[in-house]
């Protein structure tokens, strides 16, 4: 058996148009196998589960999720803008006394 390295030379020469002796085609042509063989392994774990209605499903659910949580954020944004302009507020009266307060 080839090593990846002496399949990818072979891939190399034959890509290139070289003629190749019929033992280095056998081998070559098995390393083909075994990459097609890996990589199909690794679409199949990458495949997406479930049928596109699922699937469909899962996208409007994330979505309505999503929606909500958007939400929060507005309600929390205004509330930490009123927040933040009590404070202001809070910081000229003490200001205002402090000043008042001086000999």
């Amino acid at each position: 058996m080839l090593t990846d390295e002496e399949a990818r030379q072979l891939h190399d020469r034959a890509s290139r148009g070289e003629d190749l002796t019929p033992p280095e085609q056998v081998a070559l042509e098995e390393w083909y196998v075994r990459q097609d063989s890996g990589e199909a392994a690794t679409l199949t774990r990458a495949a997406p589960s479930g049928s596109p209605d699922i699937l469909q499903e899962r996208v409007a659910a994330a979505a309505r999720r999503l929606h909500v949580v958007s939400g929060k954020i507005e309600v929390l944004t205004a509330e930490n803008q009123k927040l933040r302009q009590e404070i202001a507020a809070l910081q000229r009266q003490l200001a205002s006394k402090t000043i008042a307060s001086l000999p």
